[in-house]
């Protein structure tokens, strides 16, 4: 099993970050033809590889990864796991890559669907342009060993704006005002861990303090909990310059101030957890106001809804659209992914058994963040999805690694699980 970290080397030294694909289509095609597989590959780049028309699983995974910075992926190896020198790792979800090249060096009769983009929005498996004839799919892009996904939150990027109004400002002080401390996190996974979200802890702020506002810009990304506002305000009172969250400098006059329908909409606008699961322990559905920014004379909004449950989501969507309206925000831009609902299926039930083998206490378990099964499940709905993969920490970042011995259990999981529900010798020819 030595040789799926060799696979997952060779694939490191490859440019992989997203949007950049033609470095890893050159491999795949050369890889696929030298081990007897057909490749197609989609106007999306997405690569669909093949021995046959008799395929019954499908092995998938995304082959982008998150750069946070120009360096190659060197990757290190202390013995208990892998990780990289000053750059992500790229684990996520390239060992799910390495996976399915060695069973393609087995010469398996399955199919291998590499997709593209996923962390810049599940491009790839958004616009698939392929007919797959297996019966089961198993998506390797999971970070928690021995447990397999079965579900995973559909959601929503709501982008809204407003013509700001400018008024006349006569007030005596003028501040800059920026967060601190703030922790942040994913606005899926860490939704309910009490996280608070700096755009709505900053309109408190103003309120409470009877502030007018002239600059307000928040927010990192759609799909994480705010950490950074920057403001700029003006009061007739003079504020106190030591808080826990907000760094206060006093600066020169301004001669405009904004309406405060921006102020109103946030502290009006309920955050966080709607709903939860008691029977899966997980989020049913939630929203969390993302980023914030006063650009080109708009005032511009962007929110992220989730749920378990399409008619949820729906919901959600239909109650923030009315209030945006109501406050004369204009709604310009929606884009709806469905959720994957949990249900039990053949494949989880033998996968869980497999699982309960190897590891201890595993679950069948929803996530309330997108996947790209989530989508698979919505093109491809006669067949029957779960996700498992080894234990990897602190994906998109520089602290990025993998358990070594994780990625090998995780592999006899996998190995054990396909041929349980396609006994190997089925297949002509196969190279055990």
């Amino acid at each position: 099993m030595e040789k799926i970290i060799e696979l997952f080397y060779q694939i490191s030294k490859l440019n992989r970050c997203s949007l950049h694909k033609e470095e890893f289509l050159n491999y795949i095609q050369h890889f696929a033809k030298l081990h007897g597989y057909n490749c197609l590959i989609d106007e999306y780049s997405n690569v669909l590889c093949k021995k046959s028309e008799n395929s019954k699983i499908c092995l998938q995974s995304h082959y982008d990864m998150v750069c946070v910075n120009e360096n190659l992926v060197e990757v290190l190896n202390d013995g208990d796991k892998l990780y990289a020198k000053e750059s992500t790792l790229g684990a996520d979800n390239g060992i799910g890559v390495a996976y399915m090249l060695y069973f393609m060096t087995q010469n398996r009769d399955f199919e291998f669907l590499f997709t593209s983009d996923e962390e810049i929005g599940l491009i790839g498996a958004n616009h698939i342009n392929f007919s797959l004839n297996s019966t089961y799919l198993i998506n390797l892009d999971s970070e928690e060993e021995g447990d397999i996904f079965v579900g995973c939150a559909g959601g929503a990027e709501i982008y809204a704006k407003q013509k700001i109004q400018k008024i006349k400002n006569d007030d005596k002080y003028f501040y800059e005002i920026e967060t601190i401390g703030f922790k942040g996190g994913h606005s899926g996974i860490d939704i309910d861990k009490g996280i608070l979200n700096a755009i709505k802890e900053s309109a408190k702020f103003i309120k409470n303090n009877q502030l007018n506002i002239i600059e307000f810009n928040g927010g990192e990304r759609i799909n994480s909990i705010p950490v950074s506002v920057k403001m700029v305000v003006s009061t007739n009172q003079k504020i106190d310059n030591i808080h826990e969250h907000f760094t206060i400098k006093q600066i020169e006059a301004i001669d405009f101030k904004l309406n405060n329908s921006l102020i109103d909409f946030i502290n009006s606008f309920s955050n966080g957890v709607k709903s939860y699961n008691r029977t899966l322990d997980c989020v049913k559905s939630s929203i969390n106001l993302s980023k914030i920014n006063i650009d080109n004379d708009y005032i511009n909004i962007a929110l992220y809804a989730r749920s378990l449950e399409k008619k949820e989501l729906e919901n959600m969507i239909f109650e923030t659209k009315s209030l945006l309206e109501v406050l004369n925000f204009e709604l310009f831009e929606i884009h709806s992914s469905l959720p994957w609902e949990f249900k039990e299926s053949h494949l989880s039930t033998i996968a869980l058994n497999q699982s309960k083998l190897l590891f201890k206490n595993p679950k069948l378990k929803v996530i309330h963040a997108g996947l790209e099964c989530g989508i698979l499940s919505n093109k491809f709905k006669n067949m029957e999805i779960i996700s498992i993969g080894p234990n990897i920490f602190y994906p998109h970042s520089l602290s990025e690694y993998v358990e070594i011995k994780s990625i090998y259990k995780t592999f006899k999981f996998l190995k054990n699980l396909v041929d349980v529900a396609i006994p190997p010798q089925k297949y002509n020819g196969l190279k055990k």
